[in-house]
């Protein structure tokens, strides 16, 4: 046998392991002599320098963890001291033995890099308190698995008795990653105070990730496995991926290297007079810069990061081949992001690989665990521009995590529904070019809808299109309420459901290309909060929230919810028991008229008294001023007309003002004014007005 055969280096295999039998080593002792370990220098990783890190990081929260690992490795906690090994559980995953080439090329990349202890596999029967668990193999983006793969290595098995359950985790750093919405909050916040200027995304990336952190020798034994095509042990001496603790411990390498290019401004590393922070985001081993395109600031941030990088995890951390130079349009972490249009798209690629996985599953009815991954992977990333989707990804991870670890399982009828749900809303759903003013905080509602629901039926108010809803329960749905299978809470929630399904093709072609923000007021608060926290145990509940989220992605709408005292939810009485007395006399034939006025008294409600006075006023001046320029107080849809006649009134305000003073208005007063006159447009005719950003400048003094 050849020693490249396999693609493990047999040679060094057979040499190693004869040299431990002669010498009688353990299982430390052979680590430490791996890694050339002695009382004079115990880095595991000479590239990590615990006295360099102590004085780059200094007032970093995780010093103390990046110093030990560099000094000593990685020293978890364990609640069993020793475990027998599981050789008859150790059957490596057929997705090992698939792209067993390719496996092993991996293995004895990391064999020569130091990162794998390779040694005859009768070794084991010398070091019996070595664990085995599996390996498995992941396909990597764009790569041909047939000559590359990701070996995993899975620590989670045997159920209850593998490395990862015996993991103490509280010895784990207290560090979580924040989510990706704070690349859009970025965006929005540099567009907004630098209107003039380009903004632009660099992507950065670490090689190897976990495996710059080794594990401390007496530890290793929890990271065996074995091949038994090559009559190999192999032990992982870096974390590896498929241990719980490896994403915990690397990520606070990853901070670090967040946290020090934070530090530092163009001041710091440059000869320059700008002492903004660089912004710095990590996730797991990718990095993300957001900078404005003034002066060398670009060059300084990525030159920064560069050196982070360097400092932190030594000079092989950087991975070229995924460093990104500066865009406007740039692919990171799976989405495209656009700083020009402040959009984000998933791709169609990945939106065509998330069809075709769950076609295959629908049509085998079968699925692997394998599989079950495949398509969370495939489906995380709908989870952050379709807040609806959330609850029905989370049902499928549960089903992935109680999954059998071997072989097939039938396709439960939740896991059908919830992937026919997914499958609509890939092949249907806006989920490209989505605003980034859409995530973290909600924008200003563009439309706001009235609702409420009784023993006798439901009502919804639309005043924008002077519109309503008004059902009336029939005998079965009467009966189910007499039964409390109807609760009024459920009637409340299906209010929202009616009237996005009723009404959504009307905002979407008005809203043209961006997304349409709908408020829903009700006086039931388990209706506002299973709107908005998209939780529910109600089966019922589960289901509306699915029909909603549907409409959400279909027609480009995102709906929210908010309270409306019952003491002023007077429509309850005008609309969803119009059937009987004294409702039914009193608004027979005017029942709409009615309505819109009780509206109008309900929205007239949300201001305070003093703020209902000048917000009067301030329309009585709007009013007067239009007509003497023969102009219309309601202003169009169209931003840039009524923003151009609100700029109008704003100069008018500023030279002359009104009242008897003969003086302008402050530029304060004036917006105040505008925000007045905005206010009156979504209550009467469902959308917002606002001046454009061209026009938003303030007005001298």
């Amino acid at each position: 046998m050849s020693s490249a055969e396999g693609n493990i280096d047999m040679d060094a295999k057979h040499s190693l392991s004869a040299f431990i039998r002669k010498r009688g080593l353990s299982i430390e002792e052979a680590v430490h002599l791996l890694r050339d370990e002695s009382s004079q220098d115990t880095r595991p990783n000479k590239a990590l320098n615990p006295q360099c890190l102590g004085h780059l990081l200094e007032g970093y929260p995780h010093l103390s963890v990046l110093q030990e690992i560099a000094l000593h490795g990685i020293k978890p906690n364990w609640f069993k001291s020793s475990q027998p090994r599981q050789s008859k559980s150790a059957i490596n995953h057929r997705s090992f033995v698939r792209h067993l080439s390719a496996a092993l090329k991996s293995i004895r990349d990391g064999q020569v890099q130091g990162k794998f202890l390779v040694v005859d596999a009768d070794l084991l029967e010398r070091w019996s308190s070595v664990h085995c668990s599996p390996f498995g193999a992941v396909e990597k983006s764009d790569v041909d698995p047939d000559t590359e793969v990701r070996v995993i290595h899975d620590l989670s098995f045997p159920a209850g008795f593998s490395t990862n359950d015996n993991l103490d985790k509280d010895c784990l750093p207290d560090i979580n990653y924040e989510y990706v919405i704070v690349l859009a909050i970025r965006i929005e916040f540099l567009v907004k105070k630098f209107p003039n200027c380009i903004i632009r995304i660099l992507k950065g990336d670490v090689k190897g990730a976990f495996r710059h952190l080794m594990t401390h020798a007496q530890h290793v034994r929890w990271m065996a496995g074995l091949i038994r095509e090559r009559n190999a042990l192999v032990i992982d001496l870096a974390a590896p991926f498929g241990w719980s603790g490896s994403p915990k411990f690397y990520a606070a390498f990853g901070r670090a290297i967040s946290w020090l290019v934070a530090q530092n401004s163009p001041a710091s590393v440059a000869d320059s007079d700008d002492t903004t922070p660089f912004f710095a985001y990590e996730w797991v081993d990718d990095h993300i810069l957001i900078e404005v395109d003034i002066e060398n600031r670009l060059e300084l941030a990525e030159a920064t990061l560069r050196h982070a990088m360097l400092a932190i995890l030594g000079p092989r951390s950087i991975n070229e081949a995924k460093f990104s130079g500066w865009s406007t349009r740039l692919k990171a972490l799976g989405l495209v992001w656009d700083t020009v249009h402040r959009t984000l798209s998933i791709p169609e690629d990945k939106i065509d690989k998330g069809i075709a996985r769950i076609d295959d599953l629908l049509t085998r009815g079968l699925a692997t665990k394998n599989d079950l991954e495949k398509i969370i992977g495939s489906l995380r990333y709908i989870t952050l521009c379709l807040r609806s989707a959330k609850p029905f990804f989370q049902n499928l991870q549960f089903a992935m995590l109680r999954w059998p670890r071997f072989g097939q399982g039938q396709l439960q009828q939740q896991i059908i529904d919830d992937l026919k749900w997914f499958r609509y809303i890939l092949n249907d759903g806006h989920l490209a070019e989505l605003p980034l003013r859409m995530f973290g905080s909600m924008p200003q509602p563009d439309c706001h809808l009235y609702m409420d629901a009784s023993d006798l039926g439901l009502a919804v108010l639309n005043p924008g299109r002077k519109e309503f809803i008004r059902l009336q329960f029939d005998t079965e749905e009467q009966t189910r309420i007499s039964n409390g299978q109807f609760s009024i809470n459920v009637r409340e929630h299906l209010c929202m459901a009616l009237a996005l399904w009723t009404w959504s093709q009307h905002w979407e072609s008005i809203a043209s290309n961006r997304v349409t923000h709908v408020r829903f007021w009700s006086d039931n608060a388990s209706a506002v909060a299973w709107c908005n926290k998209l939780s529910s145990l109600c089966t019922t509940s589960q289901e509306i929230n699915r029909a909603i989220g549907l409409g959400e992605a279909v027609f480009n709408i995102r709906i929210s919810a908010a309270h409306l005292p019952g003491s002023t939810n007077t429509m309850a009485d005008a609309a969803s028991r119009s059937w009987i007395e004294p409702y039914s006399t009193t608004c027979p034939s005017g029942l709409e008229k009615s309505l819109q006025d009780i509206l109008y008294q309900l929205q007239a409600k949300s201001l305070a008294a003093s703020s209902s006075a000048k917000y009067s006023s301030t329309w009585k001046q709007w009013v007067h001023w239009c007509q003497r320029m023969q102009l219309q107080p309601w202003l169009p849809e169209d931003r840039a007309q009524h923003s151009y006649q609100l700029a109008l009134f704003a100069v008018f305000c500023w030279k002359f003002g009104f009242g008897n003073t003969g003086r302008g208005n402050s530029a304060s007063t004036i917006l105040s004014k505008i925000c007045h006159i905005s206010w009156h447009h979504p209550c009467q005719l469902g959308f917002n007005v606002g001046l454009l950003p061209g026009h938003n400048s303030p007005s001298p003094e």
